[in-house]
């Protein structure tokens, strides 16, 4: 990263980090990441692709977490720019609010409020079920 970043990985946690001037994009293949992103020069971004969604730094604090079944993106702070790998179509996910993807409920993302737990509590939910189809983002 542009060395203004602080990335925070949990346990079994497997990532691979990118430069392509001015963009880092960071894929997160399995596991957990926290991200505090520092401020970016104009141009500059912070991408964080998983198999299912690509989250892009608007703000400062976020987690993103993967598994086979899905990703979540619970954002603590700032904005984030959240999108399904399968679309180009993006939305903002603000603080107290979380973005999933799972193979459960399809490719489009459900924006959800962040529960006790975060991200890595919505994507289990979603995962077995308790977050409804309807919630689906849609421009």
């Amino acid at each position: 990263t542009s060395g203004n970043d602080l990335l925070r990985l949990e346990p079994k946690t497997t990532n691979t980090i990118g430069e392509q001037e001015p963009a880092t994009i960071i894929e997160l293949l399995n596991g957990t990441l926290h991200i505090e992103a520092g401020k970016r020069q104009d141009g500059d971004t912070l991408s964080i692709e998983t198999q299912y969604l690509v989250a892009t730094v608007k703000g400062t604090e976020f987690v993103v977490a993967t598994t086979e079944m899905g990703t979540a993106v619970s954002v603590t702070e700032g904005v984030v720019s959240v999108r399904s790998t399968h679309t180009s179509d993006a939305f903002d996910v603000v603080p107290g609010h979380t973005a999933v993807v799972s193979s459960v409920h399809g490719t489009l993302p459900t924006l959800v409020a962040t529960p006790s737990g975060g991200a890595s509590a919505a994507l289990e939910a979603a995962v077995s079920g308790m977050v409804a189809n309807s919630n689906h983002h849609r421009r």
